[in-house]
């Protein structure tokens, strides 16, 4: 049974932009198991609507999954609380404000407020989209959230690929930026996945005290060096804000649940 519930999410981790559809014969090479099995385990997500056959017999991700996220937003406090805080923080600093969550041992996306700067705005990253942890900021603030053995474990075996000649590439470099982290409560990404940009990224706690969520500030580079302190303060509030609301709402649900 687990090895199936593995195999599930095997199989919807191929599906991205560039890989839109897969046949039997490819997915079976890609997971390295018998055709018979990979035909099994697709005609299975098909008739619970996480994939739809096309008329080719390939397969694409199933319209199950958008219900399934409509369904998640609509039920989960984050979004709701952190969006009018995201709203502000863009107005006044005219950047792009993200969202992000942790999905397994990779930073998932999930909320944009685009900036408003008269020059240069970055296009950066789409909702929904993921990124590795060891180059971007929000990814820090995650590793950085967990003691060493456990962050190393988080990062899975990460071959530290260089995304810029800025990202780092090594576990030594890596854990010594998250004992910045750590020590100043901001995350940095410096030109570190992508030339032209820079990011500053800050936890948003849970009522445990665990990061929940990270929100994160992009900026060109070229504008990155002037505004940085004031964008770090102004991230640190708005991050405490949403973290204050998230404590909120966790303690009335525990009174309603009381009476």
């Amino acid at each position: 049974m687990l090895n199936t519930v593995a195999n599930v999410g095997l199989v919807l981790d191929l599906f991205d932009r560039d890989h839109p559809e897969w046949g039997v014969t490819e997915v079976a090479r890609q997971l390295d198991m018998p055709k018979s099995n990979a035909h099994a385990l697709l005609v299975s997500l098909v008739k619970i609507g996480l994939l739809g056959r096309t008329s080719r017999n390939r397969y694409r991700l199933g319209w199950q999954l958008f219900v399934l996220s409509e369904r998640m937003a609509r039920t989960s406090d984050l979004k709701e609380r952190s969006r009018p805080v995201m709203a502000e923080l863009s107005g006044e600093l005219r950047e792009t404000v993200l969202l992000a969550v942790l999905e397994r041992s990779r930073v998932l996306y999930i909320d944009r407020v685009e900036g408003s700067h008269p020059t240069v705005r970055l296009a950066g990253v789409r909702i929904g989209s993921t990124l590795p942890l060891y180059c971007t900021a929000v990814g820090k603030v995650f590793l950085a959230d967990h003691p060493h053995a456990d962050a190393v474990e988080l990062l899975g075996g990460e071959s530290f690929t260089a995304r810029t000649a800025h990202t780092i590439t090594s576990m030594p470099a890596l854990l010594a930026s998250l004992r910045r982290v750590r020590h100043e409560g901001l995350a940095f990404d410096i030109r570190e996945t992508a030339p032209d940009a820079c990011c500053v990224a800050a936890p948003i706690r849970d009522p445990t005290g665990r990061a929940a969520a990270a929100l994160s500030v992009s900026i060109p580079a070229y504008r990155f060096d002037e505004s940085a302190q004031l964008v770090g303060e102004r991230l640190l509030e708005a991050a405490a804000t949403i973290s204050r609301s998230l404590l909120d709402a966790d303690v009335r649900a525990v009174g309603v649940g009381a009476a």
